[in-house]
């Protein structure tokens, strides 16, 4: 970040929608402090605190839940105009990153199909977790909840943040290569498959296809895992996402 977090004159209020839904919200901040995603402190921490950028909080409806039970809890930081987070980013810091066209995974299906023409085949995806904001950034990251007298901090990497991509990218990059050195053969010796691993990346998504044929996807799944933990610690991986996981 370019300079320090400024001073706030005042708190900003939240939007309408996390206001009208403060129980569902509250819920999933709490949900997610188990994980390290959100540290939630009194609001008076504030006075004993360097600056701290505050921002409002927005809620979004999730696929087939109601509201009054479960939201997705969204960290605003395009508020406000001139002064939200994305402008005080330091872009030219960040390194280059090249991205494979999406048209790899279609291929990739193409080419199973046609060798496994009479099989499932299988993609697995989303199996990476949050990445963690550098202890001295996480002032840039906060919000309250005037209501409950809480302030929260997101440790995550936020997707709403302009630097994002780029960091997911860097570790993403770094996984891939790792993965595809590996081959079924090379982690259970009785395995028939010895071609490398296919492996998608793009931004925190990690992609795996390959064919439902005996064990071959629970093979292509484990140098998954393996490959994780170097660069992003032991609890990378999205357990919930691997089969039997």
């Amino acid at each position: 970040m370019s300079r320090q977090a400024p001073r706030q004159s005042r708190l900003p209020k939240n939007y309408k929608a996390e206001r009208r839904h403060l129980n569902s919200a509250f819920k999933s901040i709490r949900y997610g402090q188990d994980p390290s995603q959100f540290l939630v402190l009194d609001k008076d921490v504030l006075s004993l605190c360097d600056p701290v950028l505050i921002r409002p909080l927005r809620v979004v409806q999730k696929e087939n839940v109601s509201a009054e039970i479960e939201v997705l809890v969204i960290h605003d930081l395009s508020f406000n105009n001139g002064s939200a987070n994305n402008n005080f980013s330091l872009h030219g810091r960040l390194p280059s990153i090249e991205y494979r066209q999406v048209a790899a995974v279609a291929r990739k299906f193409e080419e199973c199909h046609c060798r496994y023409s009479s099989t499932t085949i299988c993609i697995l995806k989303g199996v990476l977790c949050h990445l963690m904001v550098a202890s001295r950034h996480i002032r840039w990251v906060a919000a309250s909840i005037l209501e409950r007298e809480t302030l929260v901090f997101d440790l995550a990497a936020l997707f709403r943040w302009t630097c994002s991509p780029t960091c997911y990218g860097v570790f993403g990059s770094a996984t891939f290569c790792l993965l595809v050195r590996e081959s079924p053969a090379i982690m259970v010796p009785s395995s028939p498959g010895v071609d490398s691993s296919f492996a998608y990346e793009w931004v925190d998504n990690h992609t795996i296809v390959e064919p439902e044929s005996g064990d071959r996807f629970s093979w292509r799944n484990r140098p998954f895992r393996l490959a994780m933990p170097p660069f992003l610690g032991p609890t990378a991986a999205n357990e919930d996402k691997f089969p039997n996981g």
